[in-house]
């Protein structure tokens, strides 16, 4: 009876164990697990209702991460109607600058005078502030609103760091609307 070669086994399960660690954890593609993507949201909700703020360097990340898609700078062309129409009631002279697309997860943003928002009368709202107001939509989709000066948006999105480079920049801050579909 011969036995296995032991001093084999444990390097290749451990060389496997790192692969699978590392694609599992890789965040483009941890983006395709249902448990991955359900606790980034998570995390994003709890710590909006937790501190009644938005940490912008926490959405950009789950935004990208949650559902990888593209960004479109103005002119935007493809963005869904209901998310225009949002932002044509909270700010009509604001002038979309920035989108993004991507299976679940749909946003416009861009420069605007407003410093605060309106108080909404839903009755599905999660969290409502004067700069984010986050609820679910009549399709369960959440939505998150948000107003930040410029200033605080820089340090979390690159494309406002040449902000003189954009001819329409009106207002000291961004509004930017999310659509996020949850599946």
């Amino acid at each position: 009876m011969s036995f296995p070669n032991l001093t084999s086994q444990p390097r290749f399960l451990l060389l496997v164990c790192l692969f699978l660690l590392f694609i599992l954890l890789q965040p483009k593609l941890s983006s395709i697990s249902k448990f991955t993507r359900a606790n980034s949201l998570t995390r994003l909700t709890n710590q909006i209702i937790d501190k009644k703020t938005l940490d912008l360097k926490q959405y950009w990340e789950f935004r990208e991460f949650y559902s990888p898609g593209s960004f479109t700078s103005y002119p935007l062309e493809a963005v869904s109607s209901p998310l225009r129409n949002m932002i044509s009631s909270l700010d009509p002279d604001m002038k979309e600058q920035l989108s993004f697309q991507s299976p679940l997860v749909t946003s416009i943003g861009g420069f605007t005078t407003l410093s605060s928002l309106p108080m909404l009368p839903q009755q599905t709202l999660l969290v409502q502030t004067k700069t984010v107001h986050y609820y679910h939509d009549s399709s369960n989709n959440l939505v998150l609103i948000f107003v930040q000066p410029v200033s605080e948006m820089k340090k979390a999105n690159g494309f406002l760091q040449h902000e003189e480079d954009h001819e329409e920049t009106r207002g000291d801050y961004w509004l930017e609307v999310t659509e996020i579909r949850q599946r």
